[in-house]
């Protein structure tokens, strides 16, 4: 896994907002790539990534990492 920085440009009620945010990603997105964002309503410029798709490539790897482990000990 990758930390990266990744510059957001949103607009929220016809303001346009920029904001960098630290993406944990397995594969770092192109340059352009549009990823999904959250943004608190009260205060429009603290945003979180929503996209969990790299998560759940870890979890996959993970768990095949365990089944693989699980099946080497049952084998000894």
């Amino acid at each position: 896994m990758v930390s990266i920085f990744a510059l957001f440009e949103y607009e929220v009620e016809g303001k346009v907002y920029q904001q960098e945010l630290c993406v944990d990603t397995i594969v770092p997105p192109d340059v352009g790539s549009t990823l999904t964002i959250g943004y608190d309503p009260d205060n429009p410029e603290h945003i979180y990534l929503r996209s969990g798709k790299g998560y759940v490539a870890l979890y996959i790897i993970a768990a095949v990492f365990a089944v693989v482990g699980v099946a080497m000990m049952i084998n000894q």
